[in-house]
Order: C-alpha cells, then sequence, then structure tokens
C-alpha cells in the first residue's frame, strides 16, 4: 500500500463572519496547504447570503487557479456557507475532479436544521442538496473526533487526508487558517481557536439541551441565538419564542435570560421585546467575569 505523503496538497474553504441582516455578499477564503505544515497559496470570492451561488463560484474559483494541478483533496467547514448557501458537494466534485471532505466538529441536528431552513427563499433545493450529500461519517484521529461527508473520496482515505492535517487541533489547519484569515479581513482581527472554541462549546450545549449556570458561559448562547434578531427591531413574544425553540426545548429560560442581560426590552404592556443588542460590551462582559471570579471564591456554585 502506497502511503499519502506528509506534504500533500489540501485546499480547505470557509467564509467570513458576517452580518445576516446587513450583508448581501460574504467573503469565501480558500487555503492551498502543504498537508497540515505549510501554506502555499491563498483563493477567495465572494458569495451571496442564503443564496444559490456558493457551488458555482467554488467550481470557477478552483479550476481557473494556477493551483488546480496540486490539489489533491478539497475541504469544506460544513456543507454551508455565507448562512444557507448550500454546496452541492456532488457537483463540486464532479466539475473539478478533486475529492471534497466536509468536516464537521459535532453531528449536527437534522431536526434544527430543517425548522431553520425553512425561513429562507428556495428552502426545498436546499435541504434536498443536504441530504443528497449523503451519509455523515464518524472519522477518527489522534486530535479527536469529526463527523464527514464525503464526494470522490471512501471513509479510510478521507481520515488519511484528516490525520495528515489536523496538526494542532482536530480542525484540519487549511480550514483553521482559512477561518483565520477570512475574520482577519473583514473584522479587522481574528479571534481564532477561541472563536472556534466557543463555537463547539455551543454546538455541545445544544446538544445536549444543558444551558450553563456560569454568567460568562451564558453569553456564548445567547450571543449565538441574538444572530437570528436584528438590533432596533420589536418582536413579538411569539417571534422571540419561536426562535428561542430552535435551540432549547425550555424556551421560555432562554426569553428570560435575554431579557435579564438586556439583550432585549419587554414591554410588558404591549408583550413586546425591542433589541437592544446582539451582543454585550467588552465592559459588560469584564463585569461578568469580575461577579463570575467573586462567585467561584466564595463557592457560590
Amino acid at each position: 500500500m502506497i502511503k499519502m505523503k506528509r506534504e500533500i496538497r489540501i485546499m480547505g474553504i470557509d467564509d467570513s463572519p458576517f452580518d445576516k441582516f446587513k450583508d448581501k455578499k460574504v467573503l469565501v477564503v480558500a487555503s492551498l496547504y502543504r498537508g497540515g505544515n505549510y501554506i502555499d497559496g491563498l483563493l477567495s470570492d465572494y458569495v451571496s447570503v442564503d443564496g444559490d451561488d456558493s457551488t458555482k463560484k467554488m467550481i470557477l474559483m478552483i479550476n481557473k487557479s494556477k493551483f488546480k494541478p496540486q490539489i489533491q483533496c478539497i475541504m469544506l467547514k460544513g456543507i454551508a456557507v455565507a448562512g444557507f448557501n448550500v454546496i452541492d458537494i456532488n457537483e463540486l466534485q464532479k466539475k473539478t475532479k478533486i475529492p471534497v471532505i466536509v468536516v464537521m466538529r459535532i453531528y449536527p441536528n437534522p431536526q434544527i436544521i430543517n425548522d431553520a431552513i425553512k425561513n429562507v427563499m428556495n428552502w426545498k433545493k436546499k435541504w434536498n442538496l443536504i441530504v443528497k450529500a449523503g451519509k455523515i461519517h464518524e472519522i477518527k484521529t489522534k486530535k479527536g473526533k469529526l463527523f464527514c461527508q464525503l464526494s470522490g473520496i471512501n471513509e479510510k482515505k478521507a481520515k488519511e487526508f484528516l490525520s495528515i492535517s489536523c496538526t494542532n487541533s482536530n480542525i484540519p489547519e487549511p480550514l483553521r487558517v482559512s477561518h483565520i484569515i477570512a475574520s482577519g479581513i473583514v473584522k479587522g482581527e481574528s479571534r481564532g481557536m477561541l472563536e472556534m472554541e466557543e463555537n463547539q462549546f455551543f454546538r455541545d450545549c445544544i446538544k445536549k439541551q444543558h444551558f450553563p449556570r456560569s454568567d460568562a458561559e451564558k453569553q456564548i448562547i445567547l450571543k449565538e441565538i441574538m444572530k437570528e434578531f436584528e438590533k432596533g427591531k420589536i418582536y413579538s413574544e411569539q417571534e422571540v419564542d419561536s426562535v428561542a425553540k430552535k435551540y432549547y426545548a425550555d424556551f421560555t429560560l432562554i426569553r428570560r435570560e435575554l431579557v435579564n442581560f438586556r439583550y432585549f426590552e419587554r414591554d410588558p404592556y404591549k408583550g413586546e421585546y425591542k433589541v437592544l443588542k446582539k451582543e454585550l460590551s467588552k465592559e459588560d462582559l469584564e463585569k461578568i467575569n469580575k461577579n463570575q471570579k467573586k462567585m467561584e471564591k466564595g463557592n457560590v456554585y
């Protein structure tokens, strides 16, 4: 059996942070890596928020690139970019003639995805692409386990690519670096691994239906949920609950916490909720962290 070369070229594609209410286009970055050690090149393009152009844009971006002959594998951080701009991984593999691996750290909850995707146009087509992507494989590496969908490659070969590229964490370097670059360009700086760890924590809590007792950790959950709302807009209690239900069965708890931490201002007479902020300020977080430390010293928990 021929062993895969440690410096085999892998392309990792990820999108940048974006505001789903303001942004129409989202930056997508593709890093070409030698295994999990060195970056050799960079590609980028823009795709529409919740659009249908991601597959076409990626095919064109890769096929016209001078790096195309070197690329032995394409890795995607999830099956969609820019919200629900779902990638047709089979079409991507067919038109580029390069194997595709969709990488996920948490096994996706199909019910949550199905409920959320119904809020965008052409949702049935997008849902069919997710289903058509096929079986989700659990693949274990030395850095931990990942969940993957595959096109043009078998599970054994995919594990080789993942094992070579997961050098610093259980996220392949081509994806990790694409994420850092995309975030840095759009936000001016990147939170890198911290952002990934918070995202992992959020997904774990949703999967286990666990809501943290720590006020500091609560903000990771609440901040993600607030991405569903628009700053300054007024929502009915039913609208707030319908969003909270996507994440937690105990949706009333989430609504109360969003009011407690002043993400929302509640009008008790009209039963309406006005969005004050989508995330807490640095001053707010520092105050919460100080209080948290005092509580921990006093063995409150």
